[in-house]
């Protein structure tokens, strides 16, 4: 993994050695080669701050819809509780929150759909969606008037319930297409960008010499000779 702030501290620093005040056509070959590279390095760090902000931006849409489709469904649990209790009109009242939570979803399909995105799957899951809780408002709306009682009307609605329920997905898949469809085609290039730019990073850190070796950081050298040391000899003080 790359700190790519350390990394760009380093090549910034390096290129400033390699240079020194020297114009860089009178460089040796192999330093302007390193310089290059370390230049093509430092540009693509520069662009990795907008690479990740487009993937924020591509991931919202998203992010949104996934939690307004949570938000629905959890109404619908509500609503389909309180049908069982026999609360007919909280019961509706509850599914018509539940179609208001799903207008953020929406937007982000017209908003995808703009912008070119596939929205074939999300359009299948809303259309599903809005048949079940339509069977629903059919359902309790039948058995309010009937006073609870299981009329051949109220049969029909509930055979119309457990058909759009049973369209309902089984499980995530439909909403991993869908995440993808609409993420994807922006994400999926940006982390190419990101990938490209670690390698030209990954390139210029090993491109760059290492740090001398026998000697500390300040430049001292490691220890002086005991003879050389001003009243030793042999580790005996005169």
């Amino acid at each position: 993994v790359i700190d790519a702030s350390a990394a760009l501290d380093r090549m910034t620093t390096a290129r400033s050695t390699l240079l020194d005040g020297t114009s860089a056509t009178r460089l040796p070959v192999s330093d302007r080669v390193q310089l290059g590279t370390i230049d093509v390095a430092i540009a693509a760090a520069g662009e990795l701050p907008g690479y990740w902000q487009q993937i924020g931006v591509a991931a919202s849409g998203p992010a949104e819809l996934m939690g307004a489709l949570a938000a629905h469904d959890t109404a619908v649990v509500s609503a389909t509780d309180q049908g069982r209790a026999g609360q007919w009109a909280r019961a509706l009242t509850t599914l018509g929150d539940a179609q208001r939570l799903l207008v953020p979803a929406r937007a982000v399909r017209e908003v995808a759909h703009k912008a070119g995105e596939d929205v074939s799957t999300l359009d299948d899951l809303l259309d599903r969606l809005d048949s079940y809780d339509a069977a629903l408002v059919t359902l309790y709306t039948t058995l309010r008037t009937a006073n609870g009682e299981m009329t051949d009307g109220a049969r029909s609605a509930l055979a119309d319930v457990d058909a759009a329920q049973a369209s309902l997905p089984e499980d995530q898949t439909a909403l991993v297409v869908i995440v993808s469809d609409l993420a994807g085609p922006t994400i999926t290039p940006v982390l190419l960008s990101i990938e490209s730019a670690r390698g030209a990073l990954e390139a210029a850190l090993d491109a760059m010499p290492a740090a001398p070796t026998g000697s500390p950081p300040d430049g001292r050298p490691d220890a002086l000779p005991t003879d050389a040391v001003p009243g030793q000899s042999d580790g005996v003080s005169s």
